[in-house]
């Protein structure tokens, strides 16, 4: 839904919200400049404030990828409360790759 409300705003205004600028200028900012397309969480969440309509697609994108965690969390302390040590332990080895994944993809781009 949160994609969507963005891409909606895209083809309403036909602009993105944001300019073009090379990312060597981007990290000399130190990723806080508000007029580049949002490649960072917190110029993510200046850019849904202000109803950019890039920044509120990437965010849409943010949850999508976090939903997965955070329902493997939500397992882990579900199994917990039942008291089944075998579905704590599977639940807990896939939200340990998840993170290790997660982590990993910010060296591959």
């Amino acid at each position: 839904m949160v994609i969507i409300i963005g891409v909606v705003d895209y083809l309403v205004t036909g602009s993105s919200g944001y300019f073009t600028v090379p990312l060597d200028v981007l990290f000399k900012s130190g990723g806080i400049n508000t007029n580049v397309f949002p490649h960072f969480l917190g110029t993510i969440s200046v850019g849904v404030i202000k109803f950019r309509a890039f920044a509120i697609i990437e965010l849409g994108i943010l949850l999508l990828i976090l939903s997965p965690i955070g329902r493997i969390f939500l397992q882990i302390l579900i199994y917990a409360k039942e008291r089944d040590r075998t579905f704590v332990a599977i639940a807990s080895v896939v939200f340990v790759i998840l993170l290790i994944s997660l982590y990993l993809s910010k060296f591959i781009a």
